[in-house]
């Protein structure tokens, strides 16, 4: 009796009141995977977070020769938090629940990425050196050079600059997407995406489009419920606002447009905004740290190149076969190019576990403490995303801090004292005595002393 009271209030509200309702369908199966996906998203996000700020931890002379170096690192780990944190409105704007608490969605080093992401690619920790930005740094970030992604880029930058308010625009939604709305109907059923990027376009962008323009037009699926949106970078409210979110992650991070190396110009981190520069995207970031050259793009001119065959400081690139794109992506020598000193570098334990520093040593102490802070960051961070936006800044001032301060003490301390093997962040979310028998530890750690 009560169900059918339940139901028929409903009704009678639906008459007084026509028009969209503003609660997500309690049943809908699409609308639960959009959620699950999203969920991937956030853990995609979270797993290159520890692999890129162990590189970073491993630079020495961060203020001298590895400077600009570090300085890139520093954004891009910077830009990895604000996708994940955008990940996460866009899960809260249509009612789920982020989850960045639990020991089974950790990242674990060495292994894939979550979600069938990339999956010949093993991700790993280790310090920082030009064959570890070209295995793993660049193919995490690797844009996706297949047409059924390349072709959103121009419509997706387009809808994430309407300069309309977004009431306005969600009043008359359908007619300012209809490029991605006819992209998406293109590869339904006939893609079958592995990369970033185009799990970002083709298992959250196309199947969010479907659910709130061909739906039930009078069910939205976004949620009124602002309270659970962190600021920063900005808050998801909407559809445009979560296209916006999703142009923004990909122009920045994975899966950009491999014909264009930059970053869209509303994207760009402050510092490049106030010196009126272009940012590249991180794939072409950690290219340009890899080659010691400035990215630049020139259209093809095969009357006039810009890079004369065997040109030492120019060099054309690109991550796609020949004639993918109507430009030519190139590497120069400039007096301000990235100049990375691999010999300046901490020679820190790959892969480590808790249990290969041994029990009661200076290692072990400062890996414990690394850990119990990093435990601390995601719950702060999960309680951000989870209804306490306020949070946010505590988890990132505070808890970040305390986290990079740790690390760099860690990355300079010998795992056996007078040792040439240093201790290096396990990034282990939580363990006991049981996981880590010390006979087979100490067996591994030997093991990987000789090996390095």
């Amino acid at each position: 009796m009560a169900a059918l009271m339940k139901i028929t209030a409903v009704l009678v509200l639906a008459c007084l009141f026509p028009g969209r309702l503003d609660a997500s369908p309690q049943e809908n199966p699409e609308l639960d995977d959009l959620k699950k996906t999203l969920q991937n998203a956030i853990e995609l996000e979270w797993s290159t977070i520890p692999v890129y700020l162990n590189a970073h931890f491993s630079l020495k002379d961060k203020q001298g020769k590895n400077k600009q170096v570090s300085e890139m690192m520093r954004d891009i780990l910077v830009n990895e938090m604000h996708h994940m944190s955008l990940a996460a409105n866009i899960l809260n704007a249509i009612g789920g629940f982020p989850v960045l608490n639990d020991l089974s969605r950790a990242p674990r080093y060495p292994g894939p990425l979550p979600a069938g992401c990339l999956p010949d690619l093993t991700v790993s920790l280790q310090k920082m050196s030009k064959d570890h930005i070209e295995n793993v740094f660049m193919a995490i970030e690797t844009p996706e050079c297949d047409h059924a992604v390349r072709k959103f880029h121009g419509d997706l930058i387009k809808a994430a600059s309407q300069k309309e308010s977004n009431e306005r625009l969600q009043m008359s939604v359908t007619p300012k997407f209809p490029g991605l709305q006819e992209k998406c109907k293109e590869e339904k059923g006939t893609y079958n995406p592995t990369t970033i990027g185009a799990i970002y376009i083709h298992k959250i962008l196309c199947p969010m489009l479907k659910l709130e323009l061909e739906g039930d037009r009078k069910v939205s699926i976004f949620t009124k419920d602002h309270s659970r949106q962190v600021e920063h970078p900005f808050k998801v409210t909407n559809l445009t606002t979560a296209i916006k979110a999703i142009a923004y992650i990909v122009s920045q991070g994975e899966g950009g447009d491999p014909c264009n190396p930059f970053v869209y110009s509303d994207f760009r981190d402050d510092d490049y905004k106030k010196q009126n520069k272009e940012e590249p995207s991180h794939y072409y970031k950690f290219a340009e740290i890899a080659k010691g050259k400035e990215v630049t793009v020139q259209l093809n001119d095969q009357d006039n190149p810009a890079c004369p065959l065997n040109d030492p400081d120019c060099n054309y690139f690109s991550p796609c076969s020949a004639g993918t794109c109507d430009n030519a992506i190139r590497f120069i020598n400039k007096p301000e190019k990235p100049y990375f000193n691999e010999d300046a570098v901490w020679n820190i334990i790959p892969n480590p576990t808790t249990g290969i520093y041994p029990p009661g040593s200076v290692a072990r102490k400062l890996s414990d403490e690394f850990n119990e802070i990093y435990v601390d960051l995601m719950q702060c961070l999960h309680d951000a995303v989870n209804g306490q936006p306020q949070k946010l800044q505590r988890c990132v001032v505070c808890k970040m801090h305390q986290l990079k301060e740790k690390g760099d003490i860690l990355v300079q301390t010998p795992i056996i004292p007078g040792g040439d093997v240093n201790a290096s962040p396990t990034y282990e979310f939580f363990y006991t005595e049981q996981d880590k028998p010390e006979e087979h530890n100490q067996q591994r750690l030997q093991q990987q002393h000789i090996e390095l």
